[in-house]
């Protein structure tokens, strides 16, 4: 083999090595984040699957479908040492005021919400787990079939781990 094929395939496997864990942007470049390594996919259980990867701070995107306010819209969670200390908007990069960060919840929450649906209280109830993070990625409940519009759906996607920002600079000393 030459030297010239040797050295393009030297750099093809460092690139595609560079992937996987590369860092990017988001929110008009207020934070970084980059994917997760590790797959404790192997674990049954959704919650004991989540735990396995000890992630305190990161990034979820997540939507409601209901007959609510910013119904649909895609927000980024930022979750840093297991609390939501930011909601941005995914399109406009802009964060939402802090009374809105009621509206959406961290993995925890999420599971904490899975855990308290009664299946025998409610009209009808789906929850999907992610099959390598464990985390809940939909939750649709329709609580009362009588009753229109008071069903919700929680659609939670594209983890990440959360690098640095803002909220992970406040956070360290020195600062």
């Amino acid at each position: 083999m030459s030297l010239k094929k040797i050295l393009i395939l030297l750099a093809a496997i460092l690139l595609s090595s560079c992937e996987k864990n590369s860092v990017s942007v988001i929110a008009n470049g207020q934070y970084k984040v980059k994917e997760l390594s590790g797959d404790f996919s192997h674990i049954a259980d959704p919650v004991l699957r989540w735990r396995a990867y000890g992630l305190r701070d990161y990034v979820l995107e997540q939507s409601r479908m209901c007959f609510c306010i910013d119904a649909g819209k895609r927000r980024y969670l930022i979750v840093s040492n297991d609390k939501l200390v930011d909601v941005i908007d995914v399109e406009s990069g802009e964060s939402l005021p802090k009374e809105q960060h009621a509206w959406y919840d961290t993995v925890d929450e999420l599971f904490a919400l899975a855990a308290k649906i009664d299946t025998s209280e409610v009209a009808s109830s789906e929850i999907v787990y992610d099959p390598r993070f464990g985390f809940p990625v939909r939750i649709a409940v329709d609580w009362d079939a009588r009753v229109a519009d008071e069903e919700v759906t929680i659609l939670s996607t594209n983890l990440k781990q959360l690098v640095s920002g803002k909220v992970l600079a406040a956070r360290m000393p020195g600062f």
